[in-house]
């Protein structure tokens, strides 16, 4: 299961949920726009192989800790992004994938959106309880605050 999605954009007023958009690119560039770390989540909603069903972990982590009201909390501090893998007509997010060298899903990974990069903060691969995600979760945000002050100030110093 996963909810319907949300275009990129739409914030939450009272962070009652996080809202995942489904295209990686305009949330790229929304990302770029409000200076927030793009967090995507990559999943699987195809069949493992020897298993009846989706992937177990992905609805787990899901359940679990990306829709609760606890992760709730989170939702007006990044753009967020879910990204089925099984789609294969999503070439963007195969892409991403690819470049990412992800191996596995469920995984929600922290980039940093630069002008001309992303760069990867750090990710999460496979499911965790939420107290465990949560806070490995909240320092890769508190990484990427580091990392993007960082990089606003080299940029800064080179257009001087």
């Amino acid at each position: 299961h996963e909810p319907p999605p949300s275009p990129p954009g739409e914030t939450a007023s009272k962070a009652t949920k996080v809202l995942w958009a489904p295209d990686i690119v305009k949330s790229y560039i929304l990302a770029m726009r409000q200076q927030k770390p793009l967090v995507v989540y990559f999943y699987s909603s195809r069949t493992v192989k020897g298993h009846d069903g989706r992937c177990k972990y992905c609805t787990q982590l899901e359940d679990e800790v990306l829709f609760s009201e606890t992760f709730a909390a989170l939702a007006n501090e990044a753009i967020y992004v879910m990204v089925d893998l099984a789609d294969e007509s999503n070439k963007d997010a195969t892409r991403m994938a690819d470049s990412l060298r992800l191996q596995g899903v469920p995984a929600v990974v922290v980039l940093d959106s630069q002008i001309d990069q992303l760069q990867e903060i750090g990710r999460i691969s496979g499911y965790f309880p939420l107290e465990s995600f949560l806070g490995h979760f909240v320092g890769l945000l508190r990484s990427w605050e580091r990392v993007h002050i960082a990089n606003a100030s080299t940029s800064a110093t080179y257009r001087a």
